[in-house]
């Protein structure tokens, strides 16, 4: 090779003063922004690109080196870093678990990436952080990257992994080569030799490489010396407006006399700010007596027009109330004048078979009341059997428990009159909150729920008597056939209000006391409890107590208040209802009532 044809040496004397006149003329100037840090091979490439574009200078041939195949190599490996020694370990950058890899996939690597990158191709494992640590040391040490994959390929676990290594023998043979005594120097030399020629080209690349740097810091240099000329003339340009500006005194003393006359405005507009606040004062208090009037007259507007809708609503609920009622009873009347004509015609066919001689009932005498008061005193005989013949005859087929009180009340027990009794205890449940079930315990024959149907109430009654509850149940009523404490303690609803008419009676003292303490722990905020039954101060009430067999005792108001105050309640309100007739009436005004009812209220 003509060794005349190299690039000339670098001047080391030369290289040393550019650097120093660079230095020099960077005093005061900006520092620009650093390159980012580029592996020596991909500098020397960018450089050689600038050379040959901007110099025209010819390049030396380089020996294309082989490319590593895309499919071998991985853009990134998430791992958790491991630091050995204060040093991190890198992520390897191959591709993990390839069966085969060429030496020049990891000669691309240096330092410690090249050690774990090494590990992970031939072993394909990280390395430990002894090895790491180890392996680090001899590379740095001297030892080419060739002996360190070799090394590692032919440990007993390379060759237990088996992975394959293009490239790496003949390479390694001469690595190998190098470290026999006293052939190795002369191997050493003649491969030296060998590759003389391929040194010398490096050689001629790398001087050209630095003299593109040296040229390109010329222009850096250059660059920086304009630049520093700018500041130069910048900071005159700024010396020369600093000597221009008015004189500070006399702006002081303009700032000064601006400012007292701004005093003398502010003074003059706090004095209006006061003023302002003294008319806004007065006309605030014409205005706070103008709405306080206003105010008054509205409340009492509404008051009124809210006591007339209450007692529209009322009005509207109790005949709506009435209304259902009358409908259901006017419904049943339809089905009882049907069963009535099919009972006749039954009876009519009867007595033409048999042409019985109907024996005529005798007339009741009309009452006498004698001169002088008797020693015994005659009342006609009942019909009661009669009676229920001719409305429900059916009931005289099932003498059942049921059936039998069903038909003790259907006798003495007249509903019209409980419907009109009981509307008396609708304006106690507006506050109720009616998106809640209000619950009548023992219904009965359902006039309560017929009256808080038709108010808007939505409502569940509760009867222990199954014909009571069949009943209710074909004229469209919500009812559950069973004992009410039971039902209590198995309801995990909340309930707007309960009713017990003429239940408490029948109840034990025990049975009582539980009834009231549970639903007061199914009741919502504010709900209402109504508790009505015979008065036991009227005599006449006493007499109809004890002609229900089921009765247990009269209970006194005093005792049922106490019993529902010790169960949580407060009491609000004692009714006395159904007046007794004149003629039996006494000196005691709660004694002329047959019915009391006690109100009272969930806190």
């Amino acid at each position: 090779m003509n060794m005349n044809s190299r690039t000339p040496l670098i001047d080391l004397s030369d290289l040393r003063s550019r650097i120093e006149r660079g230095r020099a003329g960077q005093v005061g100037a900006a520092v620009p922004k650093p390159a980012p840090t580029l592996l020596p091979e991909q500098a020397m490439m960018r450089e050689r690109s600038q050379i040959a574009g901007a110099d025209g200078v010819a390049q030396p041939a380089i020996p294309p080196a082989r490319t590593r195949p895309p499919s071998t190599l991985r853009a990134s490996h998430k791992a958790v870093a491991v630091i050995v020694d204060g040093e991190a370990m890198p992520e390897p950058g191959i591709k993990i678990g390839s069966p085969e890899y060429h030496l020049n996939d990891l000669q691309a690597f240096h330092d410690a990436e090249f050690v774990v990158n090494a590990f992970y191709a031939v072993l394909r494992r990280a390395p430990y952080a002894n090895e790491f640590r180890r392996r680090l040391d001899e590379l740095r040490g001297g030892m080419s990257k060739v002996e360190l994959v070799g090394r590692l390929r032919m440990s007993p676990e390379g060759r237990r992994v088996g992975t394959r290594i293009d490239g790496l023998m003949l390479p390694l043979a001469v690595q190998l080569g190098y470290k026999v005594p006293a052939a190795g120097y002369l191997f050493r030399g003649g491969t030296a030799l060998v590759g003389m020629p391929r040194i010398l080209a490096q050689m001629g690349r790398t001087t050209a490489f630095v003299m593109a740097r040296l040229r390109g810091i010329d222009r850096n240099l250059a660059e920086l010396s304009h630049r520093q000329q700018q500041l130069s003339e910048a900071h005159e340009q700024l010396h020369g407006e600093v000597q221009t500006l008015p004189d500070v005194d006399a702006r002081t003393q303009i700032l000064d006399a601006q400012i007292a006359a701004m005093g003398e405005k502010l003074s003059m507009l706090e004095k209006l700010e006061g003023t302002l606040r003294e008319e806004i004062a007065r006309n605030h208090d014409i205005q706070e007596r103008l709405i306080g009037d206003g105010r008054g007259r509205l409340r009492s507007s509404l008051l009124k027009s809210e006591q007339a809708v209450t007692r529209l609503t009322r009005q509207q609920g109790e005949n709506a109330g009435a209304l259902h009622y009358l409908k259901a009873q006017m419904a049943r009347l339809d089905r009882l004048e049907g069963e009535i004509e099919a009972m006749r015609a039954k009876l009519d066919e009867v007595v033409e078979l048999t042409k019985p001689t109907p024996e005529p009932v005798p007339e009741p005498e009309p009452a006498q009341v004698p001169a002088e008061f008797p020693a015994v005193h005659e009342v006609s005989g009942t019909r009661y059997m009669e009676e229920l013949r001719v409305t429900d005859p059916a009931l005289i087929d099932a003498p059942d428990w049921d059936t039998y009180y069903y038909a003790f009340e259907k006798l003495f027990y007249r509903s019209a009159a409980v419907v009109h009794q009981q509307r008396a205890y609708l304006p106690y449940l507006e506050p109720v909150d009616r998106s809640l079930k209000f619950l009548d315990l023992g219904c009965g024959r359902g006039e309560f729920m017929g009256l808080l149907k038709g108010a808007g109430i939505p409502t569940l009654g509760v009867d222990i008597n199954s014909r009571n509850a069949e009943r209710l149940r074909e004229d469209g009523h919500d009812v559950v056939l069973g004992d009410a404490l039971e039902f209590l303690k198995g309801s995990k609803d909340t309930y707007s209000g309960v009713a017990l008419f003429q239940v408490i009676e029948h109840l034990s003292a025990d049975y009582l006391r539980t009834l009231f303490e549970t639903a007061a722990g199914k009741l919502a905020s504010g709900g209402v409890l109504i508790a009505e039954t015979l008065n036991p101060l009227s005599p006449i009430a006493l007499n109809s107590f004890y002609m229900d067999e089921t009765h247990v005792k009269p209970l006194p108001p005093e005792m049922v208040a106490f019993l529902m105050e010790w169960s949580g309640f407060v009491v609000e309100r004692i009714l006395y209802t159904a007046p007794i007739p004149p003629e039996h009436r006494v000196d005691v005004a709660r004694a002329n009532y047959f019915n009391y009812a006690i109100i009272c209220r969930k806190p």
